[in-house]
């Protein structure tokens, strides 16, 4: 009889310890999931940061761009009404001269 209490109270002494050491496994397990998920959220997070800073860059860059493109357009274009202005005018010119040697042809022939 007394040999199976010390056995009981080895087994059960056993299993409390196995017990113990599985809940502080599972604790264990518990921090260090925690930990590895925290490091993964922090570096997911610093990776959006970047991301977002870099979309800004290239936001900005693109409309600095277009920014350049439009006045550089709008230079060709006042350049080009420009001439095409002096050519109206010189056209203009060449038609009062036409009319004129007409006029200086009919009056000498007339």
């Amino acid at each position: 009889l007394l040999v199976s209490e010390q056995e009981e109270e080895y087994i059960s002494n056993t299993l409390m310890k196995t017990i113990n050491k599985l809940k502080k496994d599972k604790e264990q397990i518990a921090k260090d999931f925690e930990q590895e998920e925290e490091c993964l959220t922090n570096d997911l997070s610093r990776k959006l940061m970047q991301l977002r800073q870099e979309k800004r860059e290239l936001e900005e860059t693109l409309e600095s761009e277009q920014l350049s493109q439009v006045q550089h357009l709008q230079k060709k274009i006042l350049k080009l009404e420009a001439e095409v202005v002096r050519k109206q005018e010189a056209l203009t010119e060449l038609q009062k001269r036409k009319k004129y040697r007409l006029r200086l042809c009919v009056d000498t022939t007339a």
